[in-house]
This record gives C-alpha cells, structure tokens and sequence, in this order.
C-alpha cells in the first residue's frame, strides 16, 4: 500500500540556474510575440490616431497591437408607449459613429507603413443594460460597464450587425412578430377609412396612419436584443454575442471582470451609472475565449483555488466544453505623467505564434498559447518565462496544449531576467508559484534565471498545471497546460 502510495504522489522538483538550449515552444516551431491588447484611438475615446499608436508600438519594440476601440457607446431611456421614439439618448464617439468601413480601412493603411508591426483590429462591446427608476425621477443605470472584447472577425457586414444593445437590426434580431400585428393593424384600419369613409373618416384615417407609422418604426425590427426596462441583469444578451462572434470566426474576451471604478454621475441629468465587479459573469457565460486576468486592479479571481481555477476544473471535469485563459487588458487611452499601465508597453500578453503575421498571432491567441504579463516600469529589465512544457513517452505539450498519455509526466518551467538589449541577466529573489488542478502546489523562491523541473505520476482522468510569477512590481499568469491520463 505504501509503496503504490508513493508511486502515485512521486514527485521530483529541481531548482538550478542551467537552461536548456532550446525551448519546448522553440522545437514546436513558435517564437514569443509580445501583444499589446486593449488600445484605444480617436475612433472612440483615445488621444491618438491609428497610426500613431502604430509609431509608439514600434519604437517601443512591441510585437502585435490590438486595438479595441467601443464599438457603440450609447444609453437610450424612453417614456410613453413609444419608447424609442420619446426618448432621450447619451453616447460619445465609437466605431459606428464614425463609419466601421473607415475604422477598418484605418488598420489596412496604416499596416502598409509598419511591416514589422502586426495590427489586430477589434472592438469593446457594451452587449446590454438596464436601468432602474423611473422618469422624471433619479435613474441607475446598470450593466453599461460590463465589456466584451471581439477580436478575429474579417466580415464587415457580420461586424456592422454585432447584436448588442442600440445595434437591434434586422440580420441579428429573431422576429417577434406579434410586435408588428398592433400597427399592421393600425395601417389597414386607416387605409379602409381613406378609401371608403365620408370627409370626417378620411382625417380620422389619416391620423390612425400616422399612429401606425410611428408604432411600426418605434418596434422595427420586430425583435429585440435586451430590454433596458426589465430591472435586471440579461445574461442571455451576452451569451447571444459571445456566440455569435464564434458563430463568425471571431474571439471574445470579458474586460476587467474585477474592475473597480467609481460611480458616475451624468452632467446636467439626473442619472447614476453604477459601476461594480462582475466577476460571476465568467461562470454565467460559457463558449468566449477568456478574460483580462491581468490590469491595474487587485485581482483575486486568479489566486490558486478562486473563480479562474473553479472554471478549469469545471472543463477538465467535462462540465464545459471550453476553458478560459488569461490575456493582459491594459484599457489603454492615453500616456500620462509617472509609470504604470498607460506607458502602452507595460502591460503586455505574450503569444507563441508560427510567425509574426496576423493569421499565425490570431491562432495563438484562440489556442490560448502564451502569458499575460505586467512590468514595472521603474526598471528596463523584464521576466519571460519559456519551456513551460509538460513531456511524456516523447510527447511535449505547451500553453493551451493538452498531452495525452498513460504514464509518468515531467514537468519544466524557465523563469528568465531579460535585460533591454534581451540577454540575459541575473536578479534578486522572485516568487514563482506551481499550481496544479486548482492547489498551490509548490511556491519557490528563487534566483533569477532559473529552471524548475519535477515528475508526477498522477492519477486517471484531466489534469492541468499553470504558473505564477512575481518579482517586485513584475507579474506573470501562465495559460495552463493539460494532461490527460490513462489506464
């Protein structure tokens, strides 16, 4: 008993500064590209223009800049029977407003001026909210800060029809035809008078018309995405898009799960936008690629044993047919005074892609290959990590990988100090963690570079590692990778 004990839990974990030649994500044929996710132009609410963003990201050696500019950023509250006709609106400038044909353009252009330079066009979507109070009273709005990033859709017309609130067209709504029996009716009525009524008849008619074109234009398209006026969170609205941009060939990203901002109290209106952490969102949506795991807030959903963990477990226990992993969502608007996540190349997710084209860095990122990193911008230096591999009978699997085997399972991880010039460099003591099925597994302390290696022999079924790192203002999330045993 205590000898197939042993075998079971067997376990052997080295910590010594020797680095293998070649990486596992080297002998697979992918190099790390380092992808600056979540950018804001003039197209929404940026400071700077398209190719300006595209000038900083190449003198700042960054890889990939994924811009994300707010797809539609407008609140309607209505009142009467007509609500979309007697309502008041509030927005500010998104791709929609100012033509998606120009935005996308904007991208084509300027990837002719910057060849080393892979731009990933995308948007941040607002899917749904709702509000609570009623006109002329104080009014709540809620929801409006709860995003979704789309990356990797190549359809314009499918991306001029994203089915989020305000965007109700006919493409990405169902028919609910009952909405157009009342003013059909109301048509038909009128017309039958005109035609057949005295004087009298024929103005009541035409008023009857009038009602009927104003219903039939305030319920157009006969369907609706999500109701501001239900009182309630719609989870089924972002559900609708996360599946319909996967239904297009896109990605979706939840922004800021944790985010934490204040409230918003509108100029000259009494209206309240309240803003809270949503991080349950990730358990009540399933099919979207991942969430911003990494930004400027005190995250706690990725510590070993939270929300992220629970919804790895859920899909190695076949509970859900996908995973989430983690990008770094920088949330990026402008430069300002002082260092942190608005330096534009602090914040950066790392990606192993065949190339450094748009094709081969949007595979890494639905495969999930890589990191998300933040540095601290008070030194040049920064930590990567590499050969995070699990191997077996000759078998090697990396980030967002699952290796499939019936046997023991080595386990490697580099954690490395690149000075500015990328060569490597010694450092103080960082903090790496090994998480496995959800346990901190093992928590080292170690010199920098360093490589951890260690032999499992786990038990039958799905399992998963990941990695953590922290050295000073420096963080590192690895994406896991699986394995799944057998008999």
């Amino acid at each position: 008993m205590k000898m197939r004990l042993a075998l079971f839990i067997c376990a052997l974990a080295v910590a010594t500064p020797q680095l293998q030649a070649q990486s596992a994500e080297a002998q697979k044929g992918f190099q790390p590209v380092s992808a600056a996710l979540h950018v804001h132009s003039r197209f929404s609410n940026g400071e700077y223009d398209i190719l300006e963003l595209a000038s900083f990201a190449q003198q700042r050696k960054i890889d990939v800049l994924g811009i994300t500019d707010s797809f539609l950023t407008r609140v309607r509250y209505g009142v009467g029977p007509f609500k979309k006709l007697m309502s008041r609106t509030m927005s500010r400038p998104a791709v929609l407003d100012r033509g998606l044909g120009e935005y996308l353009d904007s991208f084509e252009r300027a990837q002719k001026q910057f060849d080393g330079l892979v731009l990933m066009p995308g948007v941040e979507t607002a899917p749904s909210y709702y509000w609570e109070g009623r006109w002329p009273g104080e009014l709540t709005l809620h929801d409006f800060d709860r995003h979704i990033l789309v990356f990797g859709m190549r359809d314009r017309e499918a991306i001029r029809n994203l089915p989020v609130i305000e965007n109700a067209t006919w493409a990405n709504t169902n028919r609910t035809w009952s909405c157009a029996v009342g003013p059909a009716i109301a048509l038909l009525i009128g017309t039958l008078l005109i035609l057949r009524a005295s004087r009298a008849g024929r103005l009541a008619g035409s008023f009857i018309i009038l009602i009927g074109t104003i219903w039939m234009y305030d319920a157009y398209p006969f369907g609706t995405l999500s109701s501001p006026y239900s009182g309630k969170s719609d989870h089924s609205s972002f559900q609708r898009l996360i599946d319909y941009v996967e239904n297009h060939g896109g990605i979706t990203y939840w922004s800021h799960p944790e985010g934490q901002y204040p409230d918003l109290q509108v100029t000259g209106a009494r209206v309240r936008m309240i803003k809270k952490a949503e991080p349950e969102s990730l358990r009540l949506t399933n099919g979207y690629r991942g969430f911003e795991g990494l930004y400027g807030e005190n995250i706690t959903i990725t510590k070993p044993g939270s929300l992220w963990d629970g919804l790895l477990q859920d899909y190695t226990r076949g509970g859900s047919r996908t995973w989430p992993s983690v990008i770094t969502g920088i949330d990026f608007h402008s430069f300002k005074p002082g260092n942190g996540w608005y330096q534009l190349d602090r914040g950066l997710t790392v990606l192993y892609a065949r190339d450094k084209q748009l094709d081969a860095v949007l595979d890494a990122l639905k495969n999930a290959r890589g990191y998300a990193s933040f540095h601290d911008s008070a030194v040049n230096n920064r930590i990567v990590i590499d050969d995070f591999a699990l191997r077996s009978n000759g078998n090697t699997a990396i980030s967002g990988e699952t290796l499939a085997t019936s046997g023991a399972i080595d386990f490697s991880v580099n954690v490395r100090w690149m000075d500015s010039s990328n060569v490597p460099a010694e450092s103080p003591l960082a903090d790496i963690q090994l998480i496995r099925d959800g346990e901190l597994l093992e928590k080292y302390q170690l010199a920098l570079p360093a490589s951890i290696s260690r032999r499992d022999n786990l038990g039958v079924g799905h399992h998963y590692y990941r990695v953590a790192v922290q050295h000073r203002g420096t963080q590192i999330l690895s994406n896991p990778i699986f394995c799944k045993v057998t008999d």
